[in-house]
């Protein structure tokens, strides 16, 4: 039983990170709604290059002692994660543009289940480079040889930019066993599970095989974007004990900048109508969900239990859904419904059972 001044100050801040990063899950799930709502004065590939120009700025000013002691190494990890991370941005909100945030939501959430999926594949899975693990945290890289107990990575990416949490993990028997990666059976019943809800999400009026054919362009868009959102956090994991977070996350989303600069003719026509709905998604996804919400969410996995972190981000396209039928008057009806409901359970599946059972840590769900 925890007492004394101690335990008041534990409790206070197992408080405070449990309603914070309750916050964060809201400001994630609302900016679909709110992106969604910008896009009708702005065209996707440029809304992204302002909204990230936007949050380097922010973040290396908030960073720029750290990032005065750059190195080409980390130049080489911070372009691979932006790469990645660039891309999902780009195809997430151009897939907005022709599906609804709710789906968007549901779908890039997906990304769970992938990261395992994909790091089954020889050659992805993040290796150590020994057995000396690191802990990555907003200030620094430290070593530890003797890790603790119930130390092992965590991963989460927010709607504007990932934190990462990677701590010591104890030796196991595979590089994959050292990050909590290695798909399990419930991996595979969660990806199972989540696939018929994709189904179900998409076409809300079909029938037996018909489901399927209501995977469509914006549709594809946000598999796409979970799938390149699951490669960046594949990347994030190889370069989390080599580069400081801080300075990671401010040079990942620079470079995910200079790709949104260089796609930017693959948008078509350019259009900027300075709207006040256009700056306000512009402020909050650059600043609110971005730099803010980075720190908080570092801050706040420190003081609460991984399996708390994954069932509060799992609402994140719960809320994503409310806004969006608030606001935007998006309905799933009632089977499109039950998918989004087998989506969420495909995931909790996925990230949820292997936290209790102690092999591994939240992987996120990313909004936009």
């Amino acid at each position: 039983m925890i007492s004394g001044p101690g335990g008041k100050l534990r409790r206070s801040h197992s408080l405070a990170a449990h309603l914070l990063l309750l916050g964060v899950a809201v400001v994630w799930g609302t900016t679909f709604s709110l992106v969604k709502a910008a896009l009708a004065d702005a065209s996707p590939m440029i809304f992204n290059l302002l909204r990230m120009t936007l949050a380097f700025a922010v973040l290396a000013a908030v960073n720029l002692p750290s990032l005065r002691r750059l190195n080409a190494a980390d130049l080489k990890l911070g372009a691979a994660a932006g790469v990645f991370l660039g891309l999902g941005y780009q195809l997430q909100t151009t897939g907005l543009m022709y599906t609804t945030a709710s789906r968007a939501a549901f779908i890039t959430g997906l990304v769970v289940v992938m990261v395992p999926l994909m790091s089954a594949i020889p050659g992805v899975q993040p290796r150590p480079r020994g057995r000396t693990s690191s802990h990555v945290h907003p200030g620094g890289v430290s070593s530890a040889k003797n890790p603790p107990a119930e130390s092992s990575l965590q991963l989460r990416e927010s709607s504007s930019t990932p934190g990462i949490e990677f701590q010591a993990a104890p030796r196991l028997d595979s590089p994959a066993d050292d990050y909590g990666l290695r798909p399990s059976s419930d991996t595979y019943t969660g990806a199972l599970v989540a696939l018929v809800g994709l189904a179900l999400l998409t076409s809300p009026q079909a029938k037996g095989l018909a489901v399927f054919s209501g995977i469509h362009l914006g549709e594809w868009l946000c598999l796409g974007c979970a799938a390149a959102f699951a490669a960046h956090l594949l990347t994030l994991a190889k370069a989390a004990s080599q580069v400081p977070a801080r300075r990671l996350g401010t040079l990942q989303i620079g470079f995910a900048a200079v790709v949104m600069l260089i796609t930017l003719p693959l948008g078509g026509p350019l259009r900027f109508h300075g709207t006040g709905i256009l700056w306000l998604a512009l402020g909050v996804t650059s600043v609110l969900a971005t730099a803010a919400a980075f720190t908080i969410q570092s801050w706040a996995q420190q003081h609460m239990p991984a399996s708390h972190t994954a069932l509060i981000l799992t609402l994140e396209p719960v809320f994503a859904w409310l806004t969006s039928l608030l606001f935007l008057g998006e309905r799933l009806g009632r089977q499109g419904l039950l998918g989004a409901l087998l989506i969420l359970a495909g995931i909790l599946v996925a990230e949820l059972r292997p936290i209790t059972r102690g092999r591994s840590q939240p992987l996120p769900l990313t909004g936009i």
